[in-house]
């Protein structure tokens, strides 16, 4: 059996109806991943039917930004969601099952969005270094054209 597998991006408004039509066309839930990037976290859902895995991705979610859950569509879902919640802090609602930040004993909370000191003062650095070539951009073009103004009074 050769498995085909595709990755499709979709805006959060969409993972309600996303889900829905997959219920409805008979897709099988497998699994909710969440990846902790600079944007967010990535929620990747995966479907599967007849030799093909959807992978459907919401990019960027944002601490305190609503997540609808799909557990009353797919009920395995409910697994994910509370460990999306506990792990990486995302604010799943309405979850079928919903054990209100207790799926896991931790120790800190949302211990997958803590970075290490290296990558902290990496993107302190980066973003340091962004900013001082954003002030020179614009302390050129305020020099400019405050040349060309005086070059225009000249005439």
């Amino acid at each position: 059996m050769n498995l085909e597998t595709s990755f499709v991006d979709i805006e959060l408004s969409q993972l309600r109806a996303d889900a829905q039509m997959r219920k409805d066309e008979g897709w099988r839930y497998v699994q909710m991943l969440c990846t902790n990037t600079d944007d967010g976290i990535d929620l990747t859902y995966s479907y599967m039917k007849e030799g093909q895995l959807v992978n459907p991705t919401v990019r960027g979610v944002k601490k305190g930004q609503q997540v609808p859950s799909v557990s009353d569509l797919f009920f395995a879902a409910f697994v994910f969601e509370n460990e999306a919640h506990d792990l990486f802090d995302v604010d799943i609602t309405d979850i079928v099952i919903d054990f209100g930040g207790n799926f896991y004993a931790l120790s800190e909370k949302a211990p997958m969005t803590i970075i290490s000191p290296e990558k902290k003062a990496a993107k302190e650095k980066a973003a340091k270094l962004a900013a001082a070539k954003a002030a020179k951009a614009a302390k050129a073009a305020k020099e400019k054209a405050e040349k060309e103004a005086a070059e225009g009074k000249g005439e």
